[in-house]
């Protein structure tokens, strides 16, 4: 049986369900429990209120966009230790990097593989068992 202390927490921000739907089949499972939010007011309550040890979001949705989430998110000292990866449709090194400095720890490209995001969330959330870095969109890596 596995212990409670076991399972992680992934919050997954994306206003389109079935990105959210896909996402969360592809994360949730006996050693994680996955929470939706469809936008940025949802996944800030929820980062409060189920202290997740991961945030999957999507850049570009209504009223906040995942950029704004991220600057919220590291300004908060009682959430902004919560690692977040950056799963989106924007593609330029420019985009990536925007991400990684608003405090991304990971940025990963729509379309996505299922075993790549699996992956960037594992090393994302144990950075030790890892070699310390999670993969970008391009194929370099992006130190976490």
């Amino acid at each position: 049986m596995i212990e409670e202390k076991n399972i992680i927490t992934v919050v997954i921000v994306d206003d389109e369900e079935s990105i959210r739907t896909l996402v969360q089949a592809t994360l949730e499972g006996p050693e994680c429990r996955v929470l939706l939010a469809a936008n940025g007011h949802e996944a800030l309550a929820l980062a409060h209120s189920a202290r997740p040890q991961a945030i999957v979001l999507d850049w570009m949705m209504p009223s906040m966009s995942g950029l704004e989430f991220l600057r919220r998110l590291m300004s908060d000292p009682a959430v902004n230790h919560i690692p977040v990866v950056m799963l989106t449709a924007m593609g330029q090194e420019k985009d990536r990097q925007a991400a990684l400095d608003a405090g991304a720890k990971a940025f990963l490209m729509k379309p996505f593989s299922p075993l790549q995001l699996v992956g960037i969330v594992q090393k994302t959330v144990n950075p030790g068992n890892g070699d310390g870095t999670a993969e970008s969109a391009n194929g370099r890596a992006a130190r976490a």
